[in-house]
Parts: C-alpha cells; structure tokens; sequence
C-alpha cells in the first residue's frame, strides 16, 4: 500500500489536468483509489476460497447461474462484504 503523502502530487496534477480541483468528487476518487488495492486484496482471498466448491455444487444441484448466485454465493458473501466496507470505512 502506498503512502498517501506519497500520492499527494500525482492527485494534485491529475485533479488540476482533470478540473476536479475543489469540487466534492476528488476526496471520493482519492478515497477509493487508496483503499481499492485493500479491498480487492481481501475480497479475493476470502471469495476465491470456496466460491467455486459452492457454485460446482449449487450447479450439480440443478439451479442455473442467476439462480446460485442470488441463492448461494450472494447470501455467503454478503458478511464479508460488510466486512470489507467496515475495514475500508475504517481506512478513510
């Protein structure tokens, strides 16, 4: 992860470039880009575990791909989801 004194000149010459300096959407994007790293990172480490066991099995089950998604992975996924934006809230 990267300072963020450290992306201080890069986001003040991107926003200048962009016109975003002094609106309300440069601290979002400067937000998201810092914690986007995190939240992937963890996402695919808690998701990647048994995301495929359960859809292979939700599958041999006879549910379709919607249907295994909205019924299984989505219902297990969602603490960790919740998880993922404390941590990130957290960070800002």
């Amino acid at each position: 992860m990267v300072p963020p004194g450290a992306m201080l000149i890069p986001f003040f010459v991107l926003y200048q470039t962009v016109g975003l300096q002094g609106t309300h959407i440069g601290p979002f994007i400067a937000h998201v880009a810092q914690n986007f790293a995190i939240i992937i990172w963890v996402m695919k480490g808690v998701l990647g575990v048994l995301s495929a066991a359960l859809e292979a099995a939700g599958m041999v089950d006879g549910g379709g791909h919607w249907r295994v998604f909205r019924s299984i992975m989505l219902p297990w996924a969602m603490p960790r989801i919740a998880a993922t934006g404390v941590l990130s809230f957290l960070f800002f």
